[in-house]
């Protein structure tokens, strides 16, 4: 009786646990593992870095001290050197600008693109779902009806 079953309740369980996927997809989902957006990450990152460097040697050519301690050999104010370390740090801001922007429209069409192919694939999961359960129903009353008659006849039929 319970062998028939077995794989129609793990056949259930996998349709909760993906209508529960669905249904994230369709608030935003899991953007985490798109290439394209863990290379724009991972460039982000490396501009950040090259900014708070950049920072540093301007600062230290203009006033003789970093932003992170590091002591320079002598400030020379805001002459050519500085100004051209200037240059590199704003570039460098820029950069992170439109990197941000970058990573903020590609999660704003993943998040679209997602919710959508979700939104169309939930009904179809949840009609599969509900043909599952009722098929579930129907096997656990036949079952049920088996049982009572074996019993009725155990206790009222004659050997």
């Amino acid at each position: 009786m319970g062998a028939d079953l077995r794989p129609l309740t793990r056949q259930i369980s996998q349709y909760q646990a993906e209508i529960n996927q669905l249904q994230a997809q369709t608030a935003g989902g899991n953007l985490t593992s798109d290439p394209e957006l863990q290379a724009l990450r991972t460039q982000l990152s490396q501009a950040q870095a090259k900014g708070t460097s950049d920072y540093d040697t301007w600062q230290c050519q203009l006033y003789g001290t970093a932003a992170s301690g590091q002591v320079c050999k002598s400030p020379g104010g805001s002459g050519p050197l500085a100004q051209a370390s200037q240059q590199n740090y704003n570039a460098d801001r820029t950069q992170v600008t439109q990197l941000n922007q970058q990573i903020s429209a590609r999660e704003a069409q993943l998040s679209q693109l997602q919710a959508s192919e979700a939104k169309a694939q939930l009904p179809v999961v949840k009609r599969s779902l509900q043909a599952a359960e009722n098929e579930q129903l129907s096997k656990l009353a036949t079952s049920t009806a088996r049982t009572r008659t074996t019993q009725a006849c155990w206790s009222g039929c004659k050997r």
